[in-house]
């Protein structure tokens, strides 16, 4: 069950029955598919200039904040080399609740999680909590 994505290998999702959940899912694929091919002008199109970010650093507010953090995170993960692991993927009507893990020849994710709330197919409000290590790090 790889929807199409062939950077993101999917263990345990939830089930979408309803057509909410169904655009709410197909936004979350969208955005972590952008991520990990470095396409930023994918990853922004899935924000409006009132979507927030909130992670355990800082709060982004706005298409601009967003943009920048976005640039800096994408930078670790090499174009094509990069492997995510969505160990699993809950989502209510508009609310989508993931839990993954990556690598990729600069950094290695052992457990990251993202909520989002979507609506219209933007992503509203998103918090994101991870363990990061560059692979300098590592060894």
């Amino acid at each position: 069950m790889n929807k199409g994505f062939n950077n993101i290998k999917m263990g345990n999702v939830s089930i979408v029955t309803d057509e909410i959940s169904a655009l709410s899912e197909r936004t979350v694929l969208h955005y972590l598919n952008s991520l990990f091919q470095n396409d930023i002008d994918g990853i922004m199109s899935n924000y409006t200039n009132k979507s927030i970010i909130i992670t355990l650093v800082k709060t982004y507010k706005g298409l601009k904040e967003i943009k920048e953090f976005m640039c800096e995170l994408a930078k670790h993960f090499s174009k094509g080399n990069t492997v995510l692991i969505l160990d699993k993927m809950i989502i209510e009507n508009e609310v989508a609740y993931i839990v993954w893990h990556a690598h990729s020849p600069l950094l290695s994710i052992s457990i990251a999680s993202d909520t989002f709330i979507i609506k219209e197919e933007k992503i509203r409000k998103h918090t994101f909590i991870g363990q990061l290590n560059t692979k300098e790090d590592i060894v």
